[in-house]
């Protein structure tokens, strides 16, 4: 049985979809929305906030929204220490429950991100990284392990300048 105070890597593929409704010209008709099955290969599952002080981020999202900010994790590299915030009903892993909902954990900025960012979970982590430099973007951070996560994020950059994770599972041996 796992214990529910040690957060663990979302183990489900959660797809977010995300409609826009886009206006051409004079036209008001919208673009049609995409077919469920259509679903992204490399959805986004979790989301990441940086902060300078993580207890204090970590009272101020409980406080503000009424988030369960879970205890920290221990990483081999504490600066890589971080704090679950589940925001909707979850499984066992913080996958949430609820469709368009994801749950994300509070960061040491130290960690190197900018701003918020959303992590994009990838089968492999050196394929997706040569797809994102052969698109435009850049990676940033070298491969980081998670032990907590089961897995190992990569930061990268699109070519406008935003940052995001790439996370993938790291089989058992």
């Amino acid at each position: 049985m796992s214990d529910p105070s040690k957060p663990r890597a979302p183990r489900a593929r959660v797809a977010v979809t995300i409609v826009a409704l886009v206006s051409i010209g004079c036209s008001s008709r919208p673009a049609p929305p995409r077919a469920p099955e259509a679903a992204a290969e490399a959805p986004v599952t979790w989301f990441s906030l940086p902060a300078a002080d993580v207890d204090k981020a970590a009272s101020f999202y409980r406080d503000a929204f009424g988030w369960d900010v879970r205890p920290s994790t221990h990483e081999d590299d504490p600066t890589y220490d971080y704090r679950v915030v589940v925001n909707a009903p979850s499984d066992e892993a913080f996958v949430a429950k609820r469709p368009g909902s994801v749950n994300g954990c509070i960061v040491k900025k130290a960690i190197g991100l900018p701003s918020p960012v959303v992590l994009v979970e990838v089968p492999s982590l050196d394929a997706a990284m040569a797809k994102v430099v052969r698109a435009g973007g850049t990676v940033v951070s070298p491969k980081t392990p998670m032990k907590s996560l089961g897995g190992a994020f990569v930061l990268v950059r699109d070519p406008d300048g935003n940052v995001f994770e790439l996370f993938a599972t790291t089989p058992a041996s």
